[in-house]
């Protein structure tokens, strides 16, 4: 199980979340910081939230490949989740350029409609066997 908290709300009383991720990290849940980069995150926050993951906010994914500070962001970002010991997934993923891109500087996961567009529950089954077909 992995739980997310938007950064925005994780900061409103970082003492009291902190604790919280805290205990869910006891029990084996992974805590998510999601929409990084949106709020008003330091280094000192991040530092004393025990989150798993860094979810990057599409605000910079999505122009990352015609805007060269926000490549430099979710890049970045990505280097410095991972040496954190943290995941990484990419929100607002919506072209294959921007997925390549993503490959080539090591970020785990993407999210966003080039991946998939939002589906009922009963046909989440299919498109995973869909999905995994051998490759030749």
């Amino acid at each position: 199980i992995e739980l997310e908290v938007v950064e925005s709300a994780a900061l409103q009383d970082i003492s009291m979340v902190s604790s919280i991720i805290e205990a869910c990290h006891n029990r084996n849940i992974k805590v998510a910081l999601d929409d990084f980069g949106t709020g008003y995150t330091s280094m000192g926050y991040l530092k004393r939230l025990p989150v798993t993951a860094l979810k990057i906010d599409r605000s910079f994914v999505g122009d990352m490949e015609h805007d060269d500070n926000d490549a430099l962001i979710v890049n970045t970002v990505t280097g410095l989740a991972h040496d954190l010991g943290m995941t990484v997934v990419a929100e607002g993923v919506e072209d294959g350029e921007t997925l390549i891109t993503l490959k080539v500087i090591h970020c785990d996961y993407a999210q966003g409609f080039h991946v998939c567009h939002p589906l009922p529950a009963g046909d989440i089954t299919q498109w995973l066997h869909d999905r995994q077909s051998p490759s030749l």
